[in-house]
């Protein structure tokens, strides 16, 4: 502080004495100049550079030390003169004394330093860096040195002095470089250029010699220290065109040779090298044009398998393995665009593409995946927890959205839901109502409405057997026969193709009973009968009883065995009242399974033929 006191006193005296003072700061700049510039020029190679660094650093504290010293100079003499700060003054007299005779050098040796430190040697980066900020003060306008932290120490700034002007008072302590064309002629562009050829030559060295996953490895390895540079000493703005001359030589200009080569894309796809194929997404996303190339590439790949499922013999003759089958490749590359594609929105269309191609070439794809959902809600569900149902659900309505031939799915879909609901086949109409629910979502409720119908019909169904019952005086049961009846709204179901035969006297005095019922709720309503549902029939004839599950038809059959114990195959042809040449093979083939050598419900004088001639006796 006895320092700072002389120099106040001998600058309230005049301002010839604050001239006398403002000559000795220059002098102790100049003469410190001197020293340093003879240091640096007794250093040859990185020495100098290292040599340049720490003398930037020491001439920092040199300056900052005389500034508090000639504070004054800096408070009231310098402003009233319209002079330069103390500071600048200082920058200036490094700039004309080291950085000018210098800066060729600096330039040299820190490209030097950057070269050694990419072919794996370890440098100090610190003396780059304080090197580079000298670069960017001789620039500053306005310097001024000011204390960071323990960790920066004293730093240098350029102030943006306030000014009055017709606008507002822009407030002090912001702080830019004012121009720095010379940082960017001289060091930035040749940096990047150099930068650019150093990897050229790099990435065909590497391309020619090493598989992809080998030159992704290096790729990645020389990203994480080139952006480690940004830390270390490197402009932000300058590290950025670094990088993007990187991505340049290193990715965009060999991404579709990286792709198509031998030990690239496909066959990481076909090896299922997931982490591969995550590692070439991670580092090609740096530059977006690249992903639409790889994308390109996988959309054969995935078109490839699809065709293979459906072309193969084994899956064509198998509705529920064809549709398992696409399912599975749906999950598995639904997988592989998550994990090591990061749900990446251009593969999810180039897949979905691929699997509207193959899916729809083959024309009986929609009524295969119509028979697979059938066999999930009859079979396939069953002891399965709801989420693993709500999985296979979601997964199977992600294959269906890329179906052209929704129609033709939705009819037998429909048909399929017509069986399941007349023959009580469902495992679960929670399962039934969510992938409804979600066809409606793909469809449109115009095109699900009828689906819908059906629903609520069997439900209506259920509350007019429970009014029946009490109308029958809490019997659903008419001469021993128990009765299920459902009224299905005209129109809205798949057409049932019904045969003209006799119906037996108990089930026409239910139907009877039944149609009384309902003429006493809905006297405007016209019911007509038709016969789809299973029977359950108890055997009587037998020491032990046996339930048959048969066909309204084959009750029918029954029922005439019940009159005659024998009749030929044209006898009971006309006493179930079959005339028409249809009916008739509808009719042998129910009359056919009661034969079954196996079961031995009715024989057939010709047990080992599987026809029926007119005087054949049964």
């Amino acid at each position: 502080m006895s320092l700072y006191r002389k120099v106040l006193t001998l600058a309230d005296i005049d301002d010839t004495k604050c001239a006398n003072l403002l000559s000795l700061y220059k002098e102790k700049n100049n003469k410190y100049l001197d020293y340093a510039h003879k240091e640096i020029d007794s250093c040859k190679g990185e020495q100098a550079l290292v040599e340049f660094s720490r003398q930037w650093k020491k001439l920092t504290i040199h300056i900052n030390w005389l500034k508090r010293i000639f504070a004054y100079l800096d408070r009231y003499y310098l402003p009233n003169k319209s002079q330069d700060s103390l500071v600048t003054i200082g920058q200036k007299q490094f700039k004309e004394s080291i950085f000018e005779p210098c800066k060729s050098m600096v330039v040299e040796e820190i490209f030097n330093m950057i070269l050694r430190e990419r072919e794996g040697e370890i440098i100090d980066s610190n003396i780059i860096k304080h090197a580079l900020i000298s670069f960017k003060v001789v620039t500053f306008k306005n310097p001024d040195i000011e204390w960071g932290d323990a960790a920066t120490g004293l730093m240098w700034k350029d102030v943006i002095l306030p000014q009055v002007e017709d606008g507002p008072i822009e407030k002090p302590g912001k702080f830019e470089p004012d121009n720095v064309n010379w940082y960017q002629d001289n060091f930035e562009k040749p940096l990047v250029e150099r930068t650019r050829k150093y990897y050229r030559d790099k990435a065909t060295g590497w391309f020619s010699k090493l598989s992809v996953i080998e030159y992704l490895v290096e790729l990645e390895s020389v990203i994480n220290r080139e952006e480690g540079h940004s830390i270390s000493f490197l402009e932000n703005s300058t590290n950025k065109k670094v990088l993007e001359s990187l991505n340049d030589e290193l990715i965009k200009n060999f991404s579709t040779n990286l792709i198509e080569k031998e030990t690239g894309m496909e066959f990481m796809l076909k090896h299922e090298k997931q982490d591969d194929l995550k590692k070439m997404y991670n580092l090609f996303k740096r530059v977006p044009t690249c992903l639409d190339i790889m994308a390109t590439h996988f959309q054969p790949y995935v078109l490839q398998r699809g065709k293979t499922l459906t072309t193969s013999e084994a899956n064509i003759k198998d509705p529920i393995l064809f549709s398992t089958k696409i399912l599975d490749l749906k999950k598995e590359l639904d997988r592989l665009v998550e994990y090591s594609f990061a749900k990446d929105t251009r593969f999810q269309k180039v897949q979905n593409i691929a699997f509207q191609t193959f899916m729809n070439d083959f024309t009986q794809t929609p009524n295969y995946l119509a028979t697979y959902i059938d066999f999930e809600l009859t079979k396939g569900l069953k002891g399965q927890d709801d989420a693993t149902i709500e999985t296979k659900i979601s997964l199977f309505i992600s294959v269906f959205t890329s179906l052209h031939s929704r129609d033709i799915f939705l009819k037998a879909y429909q048909q399929k839901l017509k069986t399941r609901l007349l023959h009580s086949t469902l495992l679960s109409r929670t399962a039934e109502d969510n992938i409804l629910s979600k066809l409606k979502t793909e469809c449109g409720i115009n095109i699900v409405g009828n689906i819908y119908k059906m629903l609520v019909d069997i439900d209506e169904s259920q509350t007019h057997m429970d009014n029946f019952k009490k109308f029958n005086k809490d019997s659903i049961s008419i001469e021993g026969v128990e009765l299920n009846m459902k009224v299905l709204t005209f129109g809205m179901w798949p057409e049932i193709n019904q045969i003209s035969w006799t119906i037996p006297p108990q089930m026409d005095h239910c139907i009877k009973a039944f149609e009384k019922y309902f003429v006493s709720k809905k006297s405007n309503t016209v019911l007509k009968l038709l016969i789809e549902d299973n029977c359950e029939v108890s055997t009587l004839y037998l020491p032990k009883s046996y339930c048959l599950i048969c066909t309204s038809l084959q009750v029918a059959i029954l029922w005439a065995f019940n009159q005659s114990p024998k009749y030929t195959y044209s006898e009971l042809r006309t006493k179930i009242g079959i005339s028409d040449a249809k009916d008739e093979a509808e009719f042998k083939y129910n009359l056919l399974s009661l034969c079954n050598p196996t079961t031995k419900i009715i024989s057939k004088s010709n047990a080992k033929e599987p026809t029926f001639s007119p005087e054949e006796t049964l």
